[in-house]
């Protein structure tokens, strides 16, 4: 849960600020190497678009915008068309960060 939830008023930028929690720091090193993969970036976008435009916000009991970008991924996962990042970071030895936000 993002512990403070902003937005930049010039360009409409959401930031969900969360401390103390790896797993939130890990997931978005995960989209962010996603992200790089340009189908799945446009796939993401796109859903995350259609979604805000059409269904409830995970504020009014409807998924969240990190639920709307797995659900793009695991479809083009099983398209075959993007491979499947969690498990080639499971089978290397490295524990660095999938993506350089720098």
């Amino acid at each position: 849960m993002p512990v403070v939830k902003a937005r930049d008023p010039k360009t409409g930028l959401g930031v969900d600020l969360v401390v103390n929690n790896d797993i939130a720091v890990q997931n978005s090193d995960l989209l962010c190497k996603y992200a790089s993969y340009p189908r799945a970036k446009e796939l993401i976008l796109l859903v995350k678009l259609w979604a805000k435009r059409h269904l409830k916000d995970s504020t009014s009991g409807g998924l969240s915008r990190y639920a709307h970008s797995l659900l793009a991924i695991s479809t083009l996962q099983q398209a075959r068309v993007e491979p499947n990042l969690q498990a080639a970071e499971a089978s290397s030895s490295s524990s660095e960060a999938l993506c350089d936000a720098s």
